[in-house]
């Protein structure tokens, strides 16, 4: 992909130089003192280096950097409504990053142009898991910029726009020819721009959206994975008092801790829901403890310790479970 700079817009061009796409036409925004022009430190010289220099010297970074990423199109592509968001005021601004470890790159260019701005701002990368924005506090973000192709489902992106304050953005894009079935309809809402095999979907935080997304609210998706929580837990329970009563086969002792790995994973998700804290603590320690008896029991070792510890371990998990839900 190749990049045209002037001193008006930055135009995305592809390689054989048969489709473009201007990426952003240089915005007449207010004189916000010091933050359109700010003072860098280069080789000991002060150096005066404006807002348009910065933004055109992080995406040809991001060009140089990402080039062979799918998605580079894509990182390119948010940084337009980025630009306006980030400048809207002078205030610091927070922005959420869900998406691959492969996007670093683009991180750190965005991170670099954020601090130029304001040294307050803040950009935050979210681990890849679909409770991850549960506990987060609605309407506190100015922006969120999420990738469709890692696993993002409808209930994920949903719950991520209601932590969009009024009149920020959320900003999905995806190098898929098609989002899944089931986004269909939501981002038929979106405003849609599309350029060689990338396409950005924009999202602008207004009441009509809410009556919108109720049905995919933070307290519908917790209550979706309560009850596969619940229906794990009680496989876990059939499975460990199995092996406690002597019937022990392998793959039910793996099979089990696969499945308390997820319910930790899902209780740290809903951390800020549970009146119990110690119930991921409660479901490590299960796990351990299947761990301990499972190679115990291969190795035909004395298990009679492990044994004791699994069903201390278990009583405690499933109780605190029991009372919780």
């Amino acid at each position: 992909m190749n990049i045209i700079i002037n001193d008006t817009n930055i135009t995305l061009q592809t390689d054989d130089g048969t489709s473009s796409h201007i990426l952003l036409t240089k915005p007449d925004i207010a004189d916000y003192g010091n933050v359109t022009t700010r003072p860098l430190v280069k080789s000991y010289h002060l150096v005066r280096e404006t807002i348009w220099e910065r933004f055109c010297e992080c995406v040809q970074e991001i060009n140089e950097h990402c080039r062979h990423d799918i998605h580079c199109g894509c990182y390119l592509m948010t940084f337009g409504p980025l630009y306006t968001a980030l400048l809207s005021n002078s205030q610091a601004k927070n922005i959420l990053y869900y998406g691959k470890k492969e996007a670093s790159s683009f991180l750190s260019s965005l991170q670099d142009f954020m601090t130029f701005l304001q040294a307050d701002s803040s950009l935050v990368s979210l681990p890849l898991h679909p409770l991850v924005f549960s506990g987060l506090a609605n309407g506190s973000w100015h922006a969120i910029v999420m990738d469709l192709d890692a696993g993002c489902n409808i209930r994920t992106v949903c719950d991520a726009i209601t932590k969009v304050r009024k009149g920020g953005i959320l900003l999905l894009y995806t190098a898929l020819d098609a989002p899944a079935d089931d986004m269909a309809g939501l981002l038929h809402h979106a405003v849609k721009t599309a350029f060689s095999s990338c396409t950005l979907y924009t999202f602008t935080m207004e009441p009509s959206l809410c009556e919108l997304l109720y049905p995919y609210s933070a307290e519908a998706l917790v209550l979706t994975y309560t009850e596969e929580l619940l229906t794990h837990a009680a496989k876990v329970n059939s499975l460990t008092q199995n092996i406690l009563q002597g019937e022990y086969l392998p793959e039910d002792c793996r099979y089990a801790m696969e499945l308390l790995t997820t319910a930790e994973k899902d209780l740290l998700a809903l951390y800020d829901y549970l009146e119990d804290p110690c119930l991921p603590v409660y479901a490590n320690t299960l796990k351990e403890a299947l761990m301990d008896c499972c190679i115990g029991l291969s190795d035909g070792t004395e298990t009679q310790v492990y044994l004791d510890k699994l069903r201390l371990a278990a009583q405690i998990f499933f109780t605190a479970i029991e009372s919780e839900f």
